[in-house]
């Protein structure tokens, strides 16, 4: 019997847009109280080897514990408990597995909060493995081109990781061509009596954005018309994040070690013209940002 499930949730990895890119985080909360997870307790985890349990475990105390949870309750930090050993079962082939997870406070003051953990591998189900992949509605990229940079093939277990690198690795593919824009959206149609999943993924590509205008601003003028020379080799060619840095390249040799100047741009997007606009101010920027019309 086959089944069809759109499996967004689970494996879509959006294209991050430009002006997302460098964007400030929001100021936390003083009052908000720190979180710990002391002990994780795994129960019917037996797919996963005493290393895989360790590890995961320690994943869990260190993504789970400190301020970035300090404001979830209970119950929030309890699903992504359930959903991060899941997610090691999926990546294991075993996508339907039912898993829950509960916590337990231990303490509980103004300065900060503590509770133990317990997962519960509820039901393992199938172990699914590939049966075929396909994708549609591409036009720049023939789908063999696609499939060749997606780490999946027919017969190999079914893994949410290799399906997250995979779409990950089609969207550096699209974005290296000028399409920022680009999301590719998967589903699957599983069949529990071959114990196989067949992939589907639905390609937007968004269209081309290109190179239009740069400002500088903190040169002195022979430096910026140098920069100006530069960029007319740019201007009208298909944007990437791979050909701004090397424009830089070319030209600014003062960076400090460690820092890229292209996270130290302003990319301003243009959608009806499907144009990108780029600025640098040569003095230190907390970070960058990036608008969007």
């Amino acid at each position: 019997m086959l089944k069809r499930l759109l499996v967004v949730a689970c494996l879509v990895v959006s294209a991050p847009s430009l002006c997302a890119q460098g964007a400030p985080r929001p100021a936390r909360d003083p009052e908000a109280i720190n979180t710990t997870i002391r002990i994780v307790t795994l129960e019917n985890s037996t797919r996963l080897s005493v290393k895989e349990q360790e590890d995961l475990v320690r994943e869990i105390r260190r993504a789970t514990s400190g301020e970035r949870i300090a404001d979830e309750t209970p119950e929030d930090i309890s699903d992504e408990l359930a959903e991060r050993v899941k997610a090691a079962y999926q990546n294991k082939g075993y996508f339907l597995a039912e898993v829950t997870a509960r916590v337990i406070p231990v303490s509980i003051g103004k300065t900060g909060r503590s509770f133990d953990a317990v997962v519960e591998v509820l039901r393992e189900r199938l172990q699914y493995r590939l049966r075929d992949i396909h994708c549609k509605n591409m036009t720049a990229f023939s789908e063999q081109q696609l499939l060749d940079v997606i780490p999946i093939h027919p017969g190999e277990i079914f893994s949410r990781v290799k399906i997250a690198e995979g779409l990950e690795a089609l969207r550096r593919l699209y974005g290296s061509h000028g399409y920022v824009n680009f999301t590719s959206i998967p589903s699957t149609e599983i069949d529990d009596e071959n114990a196989s999943i067949a992939l589907k993924i639905d390609v937007d590509e968004g269209g081309v954005f290109r190179f239009r205008n740069l400002s500088i601003v903190g040169l002195d003028d022979s430096k910026v018309q140098q920069f100006q020379r530069t960029w007319e080799q740019l201007r009208g060619q298909p944007y990437s994040q791979e050909s701004l840095r090397s424009f830089f390249d070319k030209l600014v040799r003062s960076v400090p070690p460690g820092v890229d100047p292209v996270e130290y741009t302003t990319r301003r997007l243009d959608e009806r013209a499907r144009t990108v606009d780029v600025s640098i101010t040569f003095a230190p920027q907390p970070f960058s940002r990036e608008t969007q019309h």
